[in-house]
């Protein structure tokens, strides 16, 4: 409920648009990634010492769709991150980018996995000055979902995936993209 996220301080625009969880020390879940794509962003507060991190899981179609959809999603990750940054010790900083789906005969798929990749690539980069890995590739022609658990506390990301092809299961640097989209035509 879109609603209750907000009451628990989550940043969203409705219903099936997107999520972007609070900057904190707790463990991370997402399930259902589709289509969609998500981003971990972690660190160390400089003030506990422990761990911190925020995930986001968003549907390309829609943050993608027009240039509102745009705006709202980029201003709301853009706060989530200088807020990560502002908390974090220098040079504990990591970020990575899951989930996205890749279908052949379908340009849409295409254009959503590769502009996500190319869009969140650019705003991690922006704010945080290092580009993200993508941790996995694409769930190429499969209907297939990823659910992802971040356990906060010893810095490890589980991603839950029905069927590994071999061709999506590498990861890769957003600047890489052309090249890894090679092995999965």
């Amino acid at each position: 409920d879109p609603k209750d996220l907000r009451s628990q301080g989550f940043k969203n625009a409705g219903e099936a648009t997107y999520v972007i969880s609070t900057v904190d020390g707790l463990d991370k879940f997402s399930g259902g990634f589709k289509n969609c794509t998500g981003v971990v962003v972690t660190g160390v507060d400089k003030e506990t010492g422990g761990n911190i991190s925020f995930l986001t899981h968003e549907d390309p179609a829609y943050f993608l769709q027009n240039k509102q959809n745009t705006s709202q999603f980029v201003k709301d990750l853009r706060e989530r991150l200088e807020e990560l940054k502002k908390r974090s010790a220098e040079e504990t900083i990591d970020a990575v980018i899951v989930g996205g789906n890749y279908f052949h005969d379908d340009d849409s798929y295409i254009k959503y996995y590769r502009d996500s990749i190319k869009l969140l690539s650019v705003e991690v980069s922006r704010a945080l000055g290092f580009e993200p890995t993508v941790m996995t590739g694409p769930k190429v022609n499969t209907a297939d979902q990823d659910d992802v658990f971040y356990d906060n506390k010893n810095k490890r990301l589980y991603i839950m995936r029905g069927y590994v092809g071999k061709s999506s299961t590498g990861s890769f640097s957003p600047d890489d993209l052309d090249r890894q989209e090679q092995k999965w035509l």
